[in-house]
Formats: structure tokens, sequence, C-alpha cells
């Protein structure tokens, strides 16, 4: 498995590939959607885990409630649900700073770090950039970007893939999502979590 995308990142990754008529985005794109769909049916297969199509405040609050579980699907289910629910909204209300200064304000918080911010937030903030695109602007949008993005979610080789996960494996994965909370290294907790639980139900019967 490639990068896990939230449903925010892929929709800038389709209107950028729109925009550029690269092939190689659109396959970029359609690639990371048929992941992102194929770990979605994964996730909320159950009559208890329903997908949200158009999320509400009810529904957030119950995958939030889930998350706290500790258990990685459930924090992924809420990743999901919470990074859709945030995008349209924002996209509803039309966006939440009101001015440039505002925007500008927010987005030096964000390049500082040690503050809290969205996949929806960071488009709308692009979004300001693109009208008022002065050089402390991008370089405080580089900044967030970066920060956004986080590494080493990258697939296993096939060799790797095939050899059987350990408990050591497991317990890695989980202290980098505890550590980190990204939502690649949830997911990839999660997969890991699952293919050390399969193997073990095999090894028994």
């Amino acid at each position: 498995m490639s990068k896990f995308y939230l449903p925010s990142q892929l929709e800038k990754m389709k209107e950028e590939a729109r925009i550029s008529g690269d092939p190689r985005k659109h396959a970029q794109f359609h690639l990371a959607r048929q992941e992102y769909l194929e770990t979605r049916s994964q996730l909320f297969s159950g009559e208890d885990t329903p997908y949200l199509d158009a999320p509400n405040d009810e529904g957030i609050r119950m995958y939030e409630e889930r998350a706290k579980s500790g258990e990685p699907d459930d924090e992924l289910r809420y990743r999901i649900i919470k990074d859709r629910y945030d995008f349209y909204k924002n996209i509803k209300d039309g966006g939440t700073y009101r001015s440039g200064i505002e925007a500008r304000k927010r987005l030096e918080e964000i390049a500082r770090g040690g503050v809290e911010f969205t996949n929806a937030e960071i488009e709308e903030l692009r979004r300001h950039v693109a009208k008022n695109p002065t050089a402390e602007n991008l370089a405080h949008m580089a900044i967030a970007k970066r920060r956004l993005e986080t590494k080493d979610f990258e697939a296993h080789d096939a060799q790797e893939t095939k050899r059987e996960v350990t408990e050591a494996d497991v317990q890695k994965a989980h202290e980098k999502a505890q550590r980190t909370s990204a939502p690649q290294d949830i997911a990839s907790y999660a997969t890991i979590k699952r293919q050390y639980e399969s193997q073990n139900t095999e090894n028994a019967s």
C-alpha cells in the first residue's frame, strides 16, 4: 500500500490533476482513490460502523467516542469521517477565515508548529495564499504543507509483505501511531494489527 490519503486530500489531488491535464497526476489520483476506497470498505463494513456519506454532528460524536477505544481501526474511521465532515462543512460555510489578515495569522501559527489543524483548513488557507501570493505567505504555506504530509507510509516490496508480522512489529507501529497521530501511521498500525491477528488465527486452525 502506498501513502494513505484522506478524503479532502483526494479532492485536492483530483482538482490538481484536472487543472494540469497531466496523465501521471490522473493516474496517481485514481490509484490513491482506489486504495482509499478499499481501506474504507474494510473499515465501514458492519452495521455498527456505517460509512456516513454526509456526516452530521451526531455522526461525528459517535465515531469520536469509538476512537477513544484505542483501536487503530476506530481511530482511522473517526479521522476519515471527521475529515470529510470538516471539508464539506467548510465549503458549505464559505470558509472559516473572513479576512486575509486572519488567514495570514493562522498560517503563521501553523508554520511555527505546536497547533492542531485539519486538511480542510490547509486547503482553505491555500486558496487565500493563491489570492495573495507574497513570499512570506508562500514560505509559510510550504512549511504548513510539509507539516501536513507525513512520511514513512510506503509499501513494503513483495518480499517484505510475505514475511510474518511479529508482535514487535505491532508494538512498533502502535507506538509510532500514538506518537505522531498521523492518519497514515494510524492506517499503517491498523493494517499491521489486522495482519498479525489474521495470521495468528490461521496458525491456530
